[in-house]
């Protein structure tokens, strides 16, 4: 059986020359084969931790969506704005089914 292998793909990049110097620097020791081999950990890492941060503001907001409407429904004014940005029908089309549909203009 042939071993498995990994498609790369090529990128460019200009980076600091700090950025270059540490990647040759890493690139002469043991836990790295080369800057590529530097780089492609570095990118994953950071990959990981922006999607996680990202996913965790991402769920904050929609945490916070109840608390939002909660407020503006306290006020005349979040009232207003709210009907105006929502329709709603009062009466459902068909009888039987008693659900409501919120129109967004």
């Amino acid at each position: 059986m042939a071993g498995v292998v990994k498609k790369k793909e090529q990128i460019n990049a200009t980076v600091s020359p700090w950025i270059k110097k540490r990647c040759l620097e890493l690139a002469e020791t043991p836990e790295f084969s080369s800057v590529s081999d530097v780089v492609s950990q570095a990118l994953s890492e950071f990959f990981g931790k922006y999607d996680y941060i990202k996913a965790k503001e991402s769920k904050e907001r929609e945490d916070r969506i109840p608390d939002l409407l909660d407020a503006l429904m306290k006020t005349k004014e979040g009232q207003e704005w709210l009907q105006s940005a929502f329709k709603v029908e009062k009466e459902p089309e068909n009888k039987e089914d008693k659900s409501r549909k919120v129109i967004i203009d």
